[in-house]
């Protein structure tokens, strides 16, 4: 595991809030998203046959919520986004929020978690516990790997493997029940082959 050593908290958020107001829509005018249309189906997919409450879902580091409307739309409940970005509380279902903080109201009480953001944390296991106590004991938390997370730079500052995730998963006191694959796509923007861990307390 490889970390991005800032100088303190004020510096992460300076440059996370900065270099996301920078990536909101791609050179073409596109929305920008990470998430890719098959990944989320296949998500949902796995939700809506493992899940026993459906009522609050978080996307968390969504920037302006490509990914909050589509899992509204497959999901057919109440999801919102979070980014620490201030450029968030412009958008429909979205909050400006640190995704390591805990919201008193999302304790216990949080359904369905997606994320491709944990390589934006500056301490990724205390956002895992954080996750983790919002999510509803029959809850779903699904997190994102790629070989894009393994590289660090001031950005995207937790790097790492595959099986670090499972580790980091398990020492936030979480089990993995399911790994569902996505393939590489070649149409879609960012070409490379997907791991999402689904998770549960």
């Amino acid at each position: 595991m490889k970390l991005f050593k800032f100088q303190n908290l004020k510096e992460y958020k300076k440059i996370q809030q900065n270099k996301a107001s920078k990536q909101l829509f791609h050179q073409d005018g596109e929305m920008y998203h990470w998430v890719t249309e098959k990944e989320a189906e296949m998500i949902a997919k796995h939700f809506l046959q493992n899940s026993s409450k459906k009522e609050l879902g978080i996307c968390h580091g969504s920037k302006i919520g490509y990914e909050v409307n589509l899992f509204r739309k497959l999901l057919n409940f109440n999801i919102i986004g979070t980014d620490i970005g201030d450029f968030a509380n412009k958008y429909p279902n979205m909050i400006q929020h640190d995704f390591h903080d805990v919201k008193a109201e999302w304790v216990d009480n949080v359904d369905f978690i997606y994320t491709n953001s944990l390589d934006h944390s500056y301490d990724p296991l205390k956002a895992l516990n954080t996750w983790r106590e919002s999510l509803h004991k029959d809850g779903i938390m699904y997190i994102e790997w790629s070989s894009y997370h393994n590289v660090v730079n001031q950005t995207d500052c937790f790097g790492a493997e595959l099986d670090e995730y499972k580790k980091l998963i398990k020492d936030a006191n979480m089990n993995i029940s399911t790994i569902i694959h996505v393939p590489e796509n070649k149409n879609e923007f960012y070409k490379t082959e997907r791991f999402v861990l689904a998770c549960s307390k």
